[in-house]
C-alpha cells in the first residue's frame, strides 16, 4: 500500500480491454465515481477536454535535433580506456588480456584484474573482454602470454620475430602448438574457472570467443615482423619442430571450451575463421552468440567476412545474425582507418547492422587531431549504430472502471539498424507540480522489441488513482530501465529531470 494525500492506492492485477488494447498494468484502488467526475488538460498548452470516452493525443515533447548516440549495446564503447569520439558516456568499457594475465602458471588463476576492473565500474557500466593466447605486437608478457610453464609441455611450439612496433624494441613472440593434447586441455581449464567465477555476471556485457590465431582472431596473420605478413609455418629455420596450424578438429574444440563454460553470458564469435563462426552461431545457446569484426573501416571489412567456401545457408546465416544478436567491431587501425573513406566507413555500419563500435584505435589520441571529415563520419556512425527507439505518440483515456481511471499508451518505432537485444521497460509516472503530494507510480510495461524502419507498436499503461488527487496538477513521467533496473536507456528528448526521467506532458484532474 503507498499512501498518498488523503488517500492511498495499491498494486492490482493485469486486466483486459477492448478496442485491441490489449492488457493494461494498473496500480491503485479507487471508486468508479472518481472516474465518472475526472476531466482531463493533456497538451502542453494545457487545454482542458473534460470526460474523454475516446482515446485522445498528447503533443509530443520536444525532441532533440541529433538521436542518441550511445546506449546499451549502441553506438560507442569505451575502447581500453579510449573515448575518441565525443558524446554520452558509453555503457560498456571493453578490453583484451593475455592468457597470462589470469593464469601466470598452469592452474594457478588469478582474477583480480578482472575483479579491479569489476569494482571501478560506474553504476549501470559493464565491462566486456577477450583473453589472447598470441599478440605479436603488444605482448606485456615479453610476447610469452600463455602460462609460464606450458612451453614445457608443448614439444611442438616455436618463437618468431615480434612485430616491429615505433618506440619499442624488438623482442620474440610464442605460438603455442595449437594442436597439443596438453594445450586443448589446459585452455578448456582456463575457461571452466572463469565461468565457475564469472558465468551470468550481469556486470559483464559479453566476452569475445578469442581462441584461436594471433589476438585470438582466428587468422595466423598480422605477423608484420615476416615479409609474407603471416606466422612462418612453411619456414623450417623458424618453425623448427614442425608444428602445424589448428586443425578444424583443434579450431573448434577450443571454441567449444569457451561456449561451454559461459551458457549464461553473452559472447561474440570472432569472423576470420569463417569454418568456426559458422559452427559457433549454429550452437543452440539460450543466448544467441553475436559477431565481432576487428576490421572496420578497411576495405576488407566486408569482403572477408562472406567467404565463397560458405554455403547459401551458412552465408545467410552470417548476414541475418543481426536478427537476434549484435555484430560488435573495432577500428583495424594503423593505415586502414579510414581507408574504405569516411563515407565508407558509414556504408559499412549500416550495411551490416552493427550495433556497436570501438571508440578508440583511431592513430590519434585527441579528437581534435582528426580532420573535420573524418569527425563527422564518425559521429555520424556511432549515431546510426545499433537501435534508436522514438517516442511516435502519447494517448489517453479516461475510464469509468473501478481498477483504471487513466489508461495511457505511447507508441514507439525504432528509427536505428538493429534491434535492442536485451530486455527493455517502461516505467510510467504521474508527479504532483505540489512537490509535497507523492507521485503515483510506477506503471510498469515491457517496451516492445522492434526491428529497423519497423511499425510502431503501442504497450498501454493503467493509472488508478486516489481520490485525494482530484483538482491536482500533475505531470506524466517516463523511464526506460532494463531487467535489473541499474541501466537506463537515453532517449533523444529534451525535458530530462536529474533522476534520468523525462517529462511528457502535462494533466489536471478535477
Amino acid at each position: 500500500m503507498i499512501a498518498g494525500t488523503g488517500g492511498s492506492f495499491a498494486a492490482s492485477d493485469d486486466c483486459n480491454w477492448g478496442g485491441g488494447m490489449g492488457r493494461l498494468s494498473r496500480i491503485g484502488r479507487l471508486p468508479a465515481v472518481m472516474a465518472m467526475a475526472m476531466a482531463l488538460l493533456a497538451s502542453p498548452a494545457g487545454l482542458g477536454h473534460g470526460l474523454a470516452a475516446e482515446w485522445r493525443e498528447m503533443a509530443l515533447p520536444k525532441a532533440e535535433a541529433t538521436p542518441v548516440a550511445n546506449n546499451p549495446l549502441k553506438g560507442f564503447y569505451t575502447w581500453y580506456g579510449d573515448d575518441i569520439v565525443p558524446g554520452p558516456a558509453a555503457s560498456e568499457h571493453y578490453f583484451r588480456l593475455a592468457w597470462a594475465d589470469i593464469e601466470p602458471r598452469e592452474g594457478e588463476y588469478d582474477f583480480s584484474e578482472l575483479e579491479r576492473a569489476l569494482a571501478k565500474l560506474a553504476p549501470g557500466r559493464r565491462i566486456a573482454f577477450g583473453i589472447m593466447p598470441l599478440n605479436t605486437c603488444c605482448s606485456t608478457h615479453h610476447g610469452l602470454d600463455v602460462p609460464a610453464d606450458m612451453p614445457t609441455h608443448l614439444a611442438k611450439s616455436f618463437w618468431i620475430k615480434a612485430d616491429p612496433v615505433p618506440g619499442r624494441l624488438g623482442g620474440q613472440t610464442y605460438v603455442p602448438d595449437w594442436n597439443d593434447p596438453h594445450y586443448i586441455e589446459q585452455f578448456a581449464k582456463l575457461y571452466a574457472a572463469i565461468g565457475r567465477h564469472f558465468d551470468g555476471d550481469r556486470r559483464i556485457a559479453w566476452i569475445d570467443v578469442r581462441s584461436y590465431g594471433n589476438w585470438g582472431e582466428g587468422h595466423l596473420g598480422g605477423a608484420r615482423g615476416y615479409q609474407s605478413g603471416r606466422i612462418p609455418y612453411d619456414d623450417p629455420s623458424v618453425n623448427i619442430h614442425g608444428a602445424t596450424p589448428g586443425t578444424l578438429a583443434t579450431r573448434l574444440a577450443l571454441a567449444d571450451a569457451i561456449a561451454k563454460a559461459l551458457p549464461h553470458t553473452r559472447l561474440l564469435a570472432m569472423s576470420d575463421d569463417s569454418e568456426v563462426l559458422v559452427h559457433l552461431l549454429k550452437l543452440p545457446t539460450d543466448i544467441p552468440i553475436g559477431i565481432r569484426r576487428d576490421s572496420w573501416g578497411a576495405r576488407q571489412f566486408e569482403m572477408g567476412l562472406l567467404p565463397a567456401s560458405l554455403s547459401e545457408g551458412d552465408a545467410r546465416l552470417v548476414e541475418e545474425r543481426w536478427k537476434t544478436a549484435p555484430f560488435v567491431v573495432e577500428s583495424y587501425g594503423a593505415s586502414k582507418v579510414f581507408e574504405a573513406g569516411w563515407k565508407g566507413i558509414v556504408e559499412q555500419i549500416e550495411s551490416q547492422h552493427v550495433s556497436a563500435i570501438g571508440n578508440g584505435n583511431f592513430n590519434v589520441r585527441r579528437w581534435a587531431d582528426l580532420p573535420p571529415g573524418a569527425q563527422a563520419a564518425l559521429t555520424r556512425a556511432g549515431v546510426r549504430a545499433g537501435y534508436t527507439y522514438e517516442l511516435t505518440g502519447i494517448r489517453y483515456r479516461l475510464e469509468s472502471e473501478a481498477d483504471c481511471t487513466l489508461a495511457v499508451v505511447l507508441s514507439w518505432q525504432n528509427a536505428g539498424i538493429a534491434p535492442p537485444y536485451e530486455a527493455w521497460r517502461t516505467e510510467l509516472w504521474l508527479k504532483p507540480v505540489d512537490a509535497g503530494v507523492r507521485p503515483v507510480g510506477p506503471v510498469t510495461v515491457d517496451l516492445p522489441r522492434l526491428m529497423p524502419v519497423g511499425e510502431a507498436q503501442a504497450k498501454p499503461a493503467c493509472f488508478v488513482l486516489p481520490e485525494a488527487y482530484a483538482g491536482l496538477d500533475m505531470r506524466l513521467w517516463l523511464r526506460v530501465v532494463d531487467a535489473t533496473g541499474n541501466r537506463t536507456m537515453q532517449l533523444p528528448l529534451i525535458d530530462k529531470d536529474a533522476l534520468g526521467d523525462y517529462g511528457l506532458g502535462s494533466l489536471k484532474l478535477q
